[in-house]
């Protein structure tokens, strides 16, 4: 509070004798009405800086309030980052570990199933025709299980159709040249599978054509 102020309080609240003098001193006559004057002019002075304070107390509460705002915000902030980064590792290892096809040719099915798996709908879920064919991923998927399991066997039964060993593609016309049990549809499935089929290709070359 201003030095002014303060006088102006200390005199509000002294004797009429130094309220007397003071206002004298101010220029005020020396009369009850001059006096009142100046005890008026020392009340609104008095007002004016208890208005100014309240002001200034305000702005004070108002910039402290603001930076609880802003503190908040930056916290929000900060969680919403760690949260997205988060997710975006999920998907990196949702990414990296690829999931293994099903080999739903080898399959054994529940005893108290229906006969809706007859001959029609194992022709149509390998050759990927009819009413009951299977979606197309799940087809070439079932066809490649086949496949290596006519590998498996060591020979060529008219009932399996000539399907890719390695992407189960139908039609395959590419036979491999050592043990001619695999069917490739191309040169590239061929030499991609040459790592899995090479370890089968013998054992299957005595089975497809034993040594005399």
């Amino acid at each position: 509070m201003a030095p002014a102020v303060q006088r102006a309080q200390m005199l509000l609240n002294g004797s009429a004798e130094e309220l007397e003098d003071a206002a004298a001193e101010a220029g005020y006559p020396r009369s009850a009405a001059g006096v009142v004057r100046y005890k008026q002019s020392l009340r609104d002075k008095v007002k004016a800086e208890e208005r100014r304070l309240e002001r200034k107390a305000e702005e004070v509460e108002k910039e402290r309030r603001r930076k609880e705002r802003q503190k908040a915000r930056k916290a929000a902030d900060a969680a919403a980052a760690a949260a997205t980064d988060e997710h975006k590792d999920e998907e990196k290892e949702k990414k990296r570990v690829r999931p293994q096809p099903p080999a739903a040719a080898f399959e054994n099915s529940d005893e108290d199933s229906d006969d809706s798996d007859d001959d029609e709908g194992f022709f149509a879920r390998m050759t990927g025709r009819g009413a009951k064919a299977a979606p197309a991923k799940a087809a070439q998927a079932e066809q490649a299980a086949i496949a290596r399991g006519r590998m498996a066997i060591g020979t060529e039964h008219p009932m399996f159709p000539d399907n890719c060993g390695r992407c189960g593609a139908p039609n395959a016309s590419k036979i491999c040249g050592r043990c001619r049990a695999m069917h490739y549809c191309s040169a590239a499935c061929q030499r991609a599978d040459w790592a899995q089929h090479k370890g089968d290709c013998f054992n299957a070359e005595l089975i497809v054509r034993p040594r005399a």
